[in-house]
């Protein structure tokens, strides 16, 4: 194939695209094959010249696709880049921030030491004191929003009203998995007074409680997962000595149940609520797990294609995989799921460090904790991204 040729398919591609070579020459083969199928009547003084034009013009129609999949890409590369945000908490350890949460609508991520409860605004790089320390707190899981704090110190169940600064204790026994949706907690009881196992609603603002949802099964390997004021809980059945997980979808605005679904499988975890799907990670006895969801709309399982990984966190049709990367190590990739099938994006390329814990917030944004020796995170925000 003539030089020149080639290089006027190189000028023909845009500078911020690149194609490799074996795509250049297949382009090139692709044109020079489909002419030579052509009859051809020209005189042998400018069939030369004619071919050449042909070839590149040809070349052109037939690089369009990769060009268009190249500047796509490119742009999604764009994109990523500049809404990745690394922010770097001072004064906080490594425990302190891997279990931290970000409250989309005040900026800030809130953690524990253990001892007390801190809010960091990454706008204005300050802290606040939430909840003041205490030696032998004990203080571990929580849950938080714009108006809200919840937690526990192994005896006592306390709620903490963000606008007001008062701190009430919370009546009766709370066993965890602590969800705030609006003026709501929905909590994991196993109560010795009413003898009633399974989730609870408390009204933080009137501290009234009332039943949602008693667990008659072998209990749950996976948290609830609360999504847009529907929260669904999953507990192991058996019916005719049989294990099945049981999904029961409640709306919390009605304060009703919706729907219930049953898979046949013996254990789900990390389940998640998202666009309309419950995701989680099943598996029997003897088997791998494997990543799946529930379609809401037809009730049900669907397979998800996924590279292996030591955990996941999802968001409407981004999947956030942390993936062996080297020998007994791994790191936060971000995939896109097309077709039931996880698609790699071009995020975090530039950041060194391992990443770790990915999770998403109500909203889209993506945290991840990083291991450098400033111990930051990463908050990447899916929203930005454009189709």
């Amino acid at each position: 194939m003539p030089k020149n040729i080639k290089q006027e398919l190189e000028d023909s591609i845009p500078d911020h695209i690149t194609m490799s070579g074996r795509q250049k020459q297949k382009i090139l083969t692709e044109a020079a094959k489909r002419l030579e199928r052509k009859p051809r009547h020209s005189s042998r003084l400018i069939l030369p010249l004619v071919s050449a034009a042909a070839i590149l013009g040809l070349s052109g129609i037939l690089a369009a696709p990769y060009v268009q999949e190249e500047m796509k890409e490119s742009e999604v590369r764009q994109q990523l880049d500049d809404t990745l945000e690394k922010v770097t908490v001072p004064d906080a350890n490594y425990p302190s921030l891997v279990n931290s949460q970000y409250v989309e609508e005040t900026k800030e991520l809130v953690y524990t030491d253990g001892k007390g409860f801190y809010s960091f605004n990454k706008e204005t790089k300050t802290t606040e004191t939430l909840v003041k320390p205490e030696e032998g707190a004990g203080l571990y899981e929580f849950a938080v929003n714009g108006d809200w704090l919840v937690w526990d110190t192994q005896v006592k169940g306390y709620a903490l009203n963000r606008q007001t600064h008062e701190i009430e204790e919370i009546p009766g026994e709370l066993f965890g998995d602590y969800q705030v949706y609006g003026n709501l907690l929905s909590y994991l009881s196993v109560g010795t007074d009413d003898q009633f196992t399974g989730y609870k609603l408390l009204d933080l603002l009137t501290l009234h409680q009332s039943n949602l949802h008693e667990l008659t099964g072998e209990g749950t390997s996976s948290q609830a997962s609360l999504n847009d004021g529907y929260i669904v809980i999953p507990e192991t059945i058996v019916e005719n000595e049989e294990k099945n997980i049981l999904f029961t979808l409640y709306d919390l605005k009605g304060r009703e149940e919706e729907r219930e679904f049953k898979v046949p499988y013996e254990q789900a975890v990390n389940v998640t609520l998202t666009d309309d799907k419950i995701y989680a990670e099943l598996s029997n006895e003897g088997r791998s797990p494997g990543l799946a969801y529930i379609s809401l709309d037809d009730g049900e399982v669907h397979k998800v294609k996924a590279p292996s990984f030591d955990a996941y966190a999802v968001y409407e049709d981004y999947l956030a995989l942390s993936i062996p990367e080297k020998e007994d190590s791994n790191t936060v990739k971000l995939y896109r799921i097309v077709d039931d099938s996880a698609e790699a994006l071009p995020a975090f390329e530039h950041v060194e460090e391992r990443l770790v814990k990915p999770r998403f917030t109500d909203d889209g944004l993506l945290v991840v904790n990083g291991e450098g020796e400033d111990i930051s995170m990463y908050l990447l925000d899916t929203e930005k991204i454009k189709n």
